[in-house]
């Protein structure tokens, strides 16, 4: 939680802060998101709460604490007791919902949207009634208003119940056209986002392939790692135990007998259901239309996932039901404790900015090098005051990325910071040289090192949690001599 921004966490950072609501909407209107708004409101309302930029985690941090308790409710009422404490564990020691509740983006909450959009629509079949009608009604609203993919668990929702629940079509029919009613409005930013959604096919694209391993990352692991790695060779061993101890208890015909599965049969299928609905659409959209795979889009389906292999794991009398969660929730601790390890968290860019202001009180100079084409850099956000978006004291010059003052430009005129030109890296360089005419600049990289401007030499370097360097330069000696010089109107 207590991480630097950093990745798309510094979009949503550039979007909300130093704005109105208003402009911040606007923005998201805009190639810079392509997303509804919801979690945009939002984290606006939020931005600088206790004087950190981290504020923005507050809403995801919320949600995914929520979901534990959801989908101990979903599970049971669906498959049992016991399927849900253990539906509720897998989603506490899931590596890839803990990552995204400490993310400053929607994901984790349209996550718990739809999930609680799921236990009011049995709450209201169960016990019918004008309010549990009406919650269900305006959070699948809400989860719709959060994120796209999200439509894929709430129509398979609708459909099972519409299959099982025959008798109540008016009501379920009546709340989802209220929802889509209340989606009207964002109609038009939908159109608009749906041309930005070919983003993810250079960087990401669609095969069978990665079907296969990015759900398997967004079940046990942790996206962009692969599993040997998180959890790692131990947690995948018994994750796989787990499992197979399960499975074969089930197939030998006790899981038929177990209490509960046969009552809930018809709810098991909407577990199942829902556990397969997003990688199944994201999946089909894919093959028809623009590449929309994602792990992190994966994770509205989780908690229907956890349900179903808790079900599994709990189907057994004796100490397999026992056994059988407990070396998978072990697996899964495996890879809960890896994340907090150096090398799987974000580049340390508070510590870099503490360096700076403190060897440069009144401002400094800095060069970087971002990680990555992000609208403001993390460097930028570290040093700046909360709610703005740009360092207050100190002058940072990017490399390899559109200076901010050209994305506040083209942002204006509807071009994402991705459309525009990054300048030539000779640029930057020389204009942090002649800005450095104090004699001290700031040298920032998380990637590759460039080479510092050729009248600067290397005074002192820093390394923070391994990925990030600073490096404090000045004058050489004989330019210094120059300049104090040249300033005094005597000959060199």
């Amino acid at each position: 939680m207590g991480d630097s921004l950093f990745s798309d966490e510094l979009s949503t950072h550039f979007t909300v802060s130093g704005r109105s609501l208003a402009e911040a909407i606007d923005v998201v209107r805009t190639d810079q998101e392509v997303t509804p708004p919801l979690y945009f409101v939002l984290a606006w309302a939020t931005k600088g709460i206790g004087g950190v930029p981290e504020a923005l985690r507050l809403v995801p941090l919320v949600a995914g604490i929520a979901a534990v308790p959801l989908t101990w409710a979903l599970g049971a009422w669906t498959t049992g007791r016991r399927a849900g404490l253990v539906a509720a564990a897998l989603v506490a020691l899931s590596p890839i919902l803990i990552l995204y509740s400490t993310q400053a983006r929607g994901y984790a909450l349209a996550m718990t949207l739809a999930l609680a959009s799921t236990v009011t629509m049995l709450r209201a079949l169960d016990r019918g009634g004008v309010g549990w009608w009406t919650a269900y009604a305006a959070l699948s609203a809400a989860t719709v208003w959060t994120h796209y993919t999200a439509v894929f668990v709430l129509a398979a929702q609708l459909g099972w119940a519409l299959w099982f629940h025959r008798d109540a079509w008016r009501s379920l029919l009546g709340a989802n056209a209220a929802a889509a009613l209340a989606y009207l409005p964002w109609l038009p930013g939908f159109r608009e986002d749906v041309g930005g959604l070919n983003q993810i096919a250079t960087v990401h694209p669609f095969s069978f392939n990665t079907l296969v391993t990015d759900m398997v990352e967004s079940s046990i692991g942790f996206p962009g790692r692969s599993v040997d790695v998180l959890p790692g060779g131990i947690g995948v061993a018994l994750i796989l135990c787990g499992l197979a101890v399960g499975a074969a208890a089930w197939l030998l015909g006790r899981a038929r007998r177990a209490q509960g599965w046969p009552q809930a049969s018809e709810r098991v299928v909407l577990v199942v259901a829902l556990a397969l609905s997003t990688p199944a659409g994201l999946a089909l959209a894919s093959i028809v239309g623009d590449d929309v795979l994602f792990p992190r889009n994966l994770i509205v389906s989780l908690p229907g996932l956890a349900v179903a292999v808790a079900a599994l794991l709990t189907a057994a009398r004796g100490p397999v039901r026992i056994l059988a969660p407990a070396l998978v929730l072990a697996g899964l601790a495996f890879g809960s404790l890896k994340m907090l390890q150096v090398e799987h968290r974000s580049p340390d860019y508070q510590a870099a900015a503490a360096l700076i202001e403190r060897g440069s009180p009144d401002g400094a100079v800095v060069l970087e090098i971002p990680f990555g084409a992000t609208p403001t850099s993390a460097l930028e956000v570290a040093l700046s005051e909360p709610d703005q978006p740009r360092p207050t004291r100190n002058r940072v010059l990017r490399l390899g990325v559109p200076s901010l003052r050209d994305q506040i430009r083209g942002q204006a005129a509807g071009v994402a910071p991705t459309g525009i030109p990054a300048p030539p890296p000779a640029g930057p360089v020389r204009r942090a040289g002649r800005a450095a005419r104090g004699g001290t600049l700031w040298f920032v990289t998380a990637g590759p090192r460039a080479d510092l401007p050729r009248r600067f030499r290397e005074v002192r370097s820093a390394q923070f949690n391994g990925k990030l360097v600073v490096t404090v330069s000045e004058l050489r000696d004989e330019d210094a001599r120059e300049r104090d010089d040249s300033r005094s109107g005597s000959s060199p």
